[in-house]
């Protein structure tokens, strides 16, 4: 039997036969085959009954006794970081003022270097638009002190006249050079620009390393296809690493190479003004509205840093109540307890320790069922039910029966196979991606 939508004969534009489902949904546990139309699942069930939804625009796809689960979702990391720590030079926030001068010295030695090959290589110095150093992690309150021309100076010590940028650990403070600094305001008085904001700053010097940026999120990419992850989610990175990650997510989406579903948050401490919060979240989803599902922003993460219990609830309240009538959802970080806050009358739903591998089940639950219901998605993922988005991880080998997820064989996003082990090649994916205009 078939469970969706039967008032009159419904199409699908994918069907999936000959497989061991395991749908994450209690009334229907295991089926053997799955129909989808534009992304979307539209019968799960028999396949007698799925194939009455046969046209001849159908791809049908005959797994021959593979076994299927919903795409698996990676709630729990920083892929952000992740990517920007392979291609920029992270300080230890616990460093002293003079312990990042001297780590700042020796990075900016070796990165002069590499310019001065770059320049070589170009055959010229007329017309050679300069790199800009980029360092990121120091400790915010080390620079609070100081006047932007006397950090300024501070900095000109140790990078001369190329220009420098180094961001906050947590994202809310930028330190620049003399050199930096002027190309800003002459950018700022073309532009018409008052407020020197960080985002802004970044936007004129571009310090970023693109292709060394591109390359580590196509690393990723082909890593999380072979774990079998179609959805990952993002916390703990200041907001300028995400919107320079997202614009290499979009470009991939544009042309067809995106392979997983993103969802960024806003991370951010305690003692923030709920109203700006806001307006951050605001901004960071409309970054997203036109992007069909695909990179999405929902959620702010709250991390608890005052011990006194009715400070910490009351602003938790206030910021829920500002948040969540526009649709945000917010996890709390509460000194190593971290749980989905549903409003004051509601117990928080705590998120259970990482299951163990001896059981498999409630292993392959936590990354579908338990991992969109952490960030708020339930209603479109974590299972294979009529109604949720078209995602699935296909494996050669029975998960239940190992002792660990084994490696993906395929995996499939929004209806469309995204990734085949039997096809797909990390070095080929890397020369696509470095082909396009990103």
């Amino acid at each position: 039997m078939a469970f969706g939508i039967f008032g009159k004969k419904e199409t699908a534009d994918l069907i999936i036969i000959n497989a061991d489902i395991y749908t994450q949904d209690p009334d229907l546990p295991v089926a053997q085959s799955v129909a989808c139309k534009n992304g979307i699942i539209i019968a799960v069930g028999d396949i007698e009954d799925i194939l009455d939804m046969q046209t001849s625009d159908t791809f049908v796809l005959d797994l021959q006794g593979k076994y299927v689960t919903p795409g698996l979702m990676d709630v729990n990391g920083s892929p952000v970081m992740d990517a920007f720590s392979e291609c920029s030079f992270f300080l230890d926030p616990q460093m002293n003022e003079e312990e990042i001068k001297e780590a700042l010295a020796s990075e900016f030695s070796l990165w002069s270097q590499r310019i001065s090959s770059k320049r070589k290589s170009a055959g010229s110095e007329e017309g050679y638009t300069p790199d800009v150093f980029f360092a990121y992690g120091y400790e915010q309150s080390i620079m609070s002190d100081k006047k932007t021309e006397e950090a300024a100076h501070m900095l000109d010590e140790i990078t001369g006249d190329d220009p420098a940028v180094i961001l906050a650990a947590n994202g809310d403070g930028i330190w620049i050079n003399s050199s930096a600094l002027d190309l800003v305001r002459n950018a700022a008085l073309e532009d018409e620009v008052e407020v020197l904001t960080i985002p802004y700053i970044i936007s004129v010097l571009d310090p970023f390393d693109n292709d060394a940026l591109k390359y580590a999120v196509n690393q990723q990419t082909f890593s999380w296809c072979q774990r079998g992850i179609t959805g990952i989610f993002n916390s703990g990175s200041p907001e300028v690493f995400s919107e320079a990650y997202q614009s290499i997510l979009i470009s991939m989406l544009q042309e067809g190479l995106l392979r997983q579903r993103f969802f960024d948050s806003l991370s951010v401490a305690t003692n923030i003004n709920p109203r700006y919060l806001l307006s951050r979240l605001m901004h960071g989803k409309t970054l997203c509205t036109e992007l069909g599902g695909f990179i999405n922003f929902n959620t702010l993460k709250l991390s608890i840093e005052n011990d006194n219990s009715k400070i910490k609830d009351d602003y938790i309240e206030k910021v829920f109540a500002e948040i969540s009538t526009r649709g945000f959802d917010m996890i709390v970080n509460d000194h190593e307890k971290e749980y989905r806050y549903l409003g004051p009358e509601e117990d928080p739903d705590i998120f259970s320790e990482e299951a163990t591998s001896s059981d498999m089940n409630s292993y392959i639950r936590q990354f579908t069922v338990d991992a969109a219901y952490q960030i708020g998605m339930s209603e479109n993922f974590g299972s294979v039910e009529v109604g949720k988005k078209a995602d699935f991880t296909v494996f050669e080998e029975d998960s239940l029966q190992k002792g660990k997820l084994p490696e993906a064989f395929m995996t499939i996003l929004n209806g469309d196979i995204v990734y085949d082990s039997e096809e797909d090649d990390i070095n080929e994916w890397y020369e696509l991606m470095t082909s396009q205009q990103f």
